[in-house]
């Protein structure tokens, strides 16, 4: 009989990158001869909201933090007012609902976190991972601090993301308690790393993200034919710098292509309308994939935008979300992407010129051997967690 694993994972937000990373984790889990289940929040996630709801009350005057999540409350507020930005959204929200049922198992629902520790004891681990999953608000959640998983079962953290540099002095504090309960420790970013090790003077191990556990070929088999014969420069902005797009249609210009861009999931970028020539809706996560794939060009602030662009060895430019400077930036997750797979002069400010100097050569033969290498390290360092080696 196949030991179970329990996945601390996001479906519950549609995200392309989050849905993606997630199916990549079970995937991949499974491939090495388990069975996974996503344990199931219906049951707390109530308290899960509340929780987090008095956390952003308690910041409610920290002007960082604030600016951070705007993209996202423009994005409800323009679901609630505009009647024809919400039906192009359900379309979408449709298609992630087929995925969601298609490549998902959930656990039963646990009414309370009592009934969720006890479901946990049916797994051999439980895995959390990846994205930005301890984000301060989501320590308060304390869902993805895996704290209602019992002692005995073995904990993993896999390619697990704090999203910031720093944590406010409350969510330090409960890091240092939930972090040394988890057995297998591991991050995707740097600032994670040395993050951890402040807390709790424990080194841990910087991994890939479970979507690049798989190869293109492997996503390939998912892609499906082109969705948009013309030629065009694929735009995805999680962020809503007006900056990047004028930067896109300069380059559209140079490049005698069409605009395509993605609005975001769970935001509204304001100023799409204005530059972009074509917005499909019909994008669940494997047409994200698609759109990347066939694009002559990608721009992006997205991680997992970018991470599809090098699997498929795009021409791709990424830009900052946040200034370096600002606490609540998660460039970090860019600059250590580019560092271990050796990509240089790709991440732009949206002042430059568009022209061939721009384009340097990105020797992907270079960087899939590096890709190689960390796939390699990663899968070995998450054979042995869930091991409990």
């Amino acid at each position: 009989m196949k030991q179970k694993v329990g996945l601390a994972v996001v479906t519950y937000m549609n995200n392309f990158g989050s849905y993606l990373q997630s199916y990549a984790t079970s995937e991949v889990i499974k491939n090495l001869g388990y069975e996974t289940e996503v344990i199931s929040i219906d049951g707390v996630q109530k308290e899960i909201n509340m929780a987090r709801r008095k956390y952003f009350m308690r910041r409610a005057f920290n002007l960082s933090e604030l600016r951070s999540y705007f993209v996202s409350i423009q994005g409800v507020a323009r679901f609630k007012l505009d009647g024809t930005y919400a039906r192009q959204m359900a379309e979408r929200n449709a298609m992630y609902e087929v995925f969601r049922k298609e490549n998902f198992k959930f656990s039963k629902i646990g009414y309370g976190w009592d009934e969720i520790s006890k479901i946990c004891l049916d797994y051999s681990s439980v895995v959390v991972g990846s994205d930005q999953l301890w984000r301060p608000a989501n320590i308060e959640g304390g869902y993805y601090t895996l704290e209602f998983v019992p002692d005995k079962v073995n904990k993993v953290a896999y390619s697990t993301s704090f999203g910031v540099a720093s944590l406010p002095k409350s969510q330090a504090e409960k890091a240092k308690q939930f972090l040394p309960r988890i057995n297998h420790l591991s991050v995707r970013e740097e600032k994670g790393k040395a993050l951890i090790k402040s807390l709790t003077g424990i080194d841990v191990p910087v991994v890939c993200d479970p979507t690049m556990l798989f190869t293109r070929e492997e996503w390939d088999a998912h892609v499906g034919e082109r969705m948009i014969k013309d030629d065009y420069v694929l735009c995805y902005f999680l962020g809503d710098n007006e900056q990047y797009l004028k930067f896109a249609k300069r380059l559209k210009t140079w490049m005698n292509v069409k605009l395509v861009g993605l609005v975001h999931g769970a935001g509204y970028n304001r100023h799409v309308s204005l530059y972009i020539d074509e917005v499909p809706f019909n994008t669940g996560p494997f047409e994200f994939i698609n759109l990347i794939k066939y694009a002559k060009c990608v721009l992006t602030d997205s991680f997992h935008c970018c991470v599809f662009s090098i699997l498929f060895e795009r021409e791709f430019f990424a830009f900052r979300r946040f200034k370096d400077t600002d606490i609540m930036s998660t460039n970090d997750r860019l600059t250590t992407l580019f560092k271990w797979t050796n990509i240089e002069g790709r991440l732009l400010s949206g002042t430059e010129e568009a022209n061939e100097k721009l384009f340097k050569d990105i020797d992907y033969n270079v960087v899939k051997r590096n890709l190689d290498a960390k796939r390699r390290e990663s899968m070995e360092y998450l054979i042995k967690a869930l091991k409990n080696e």
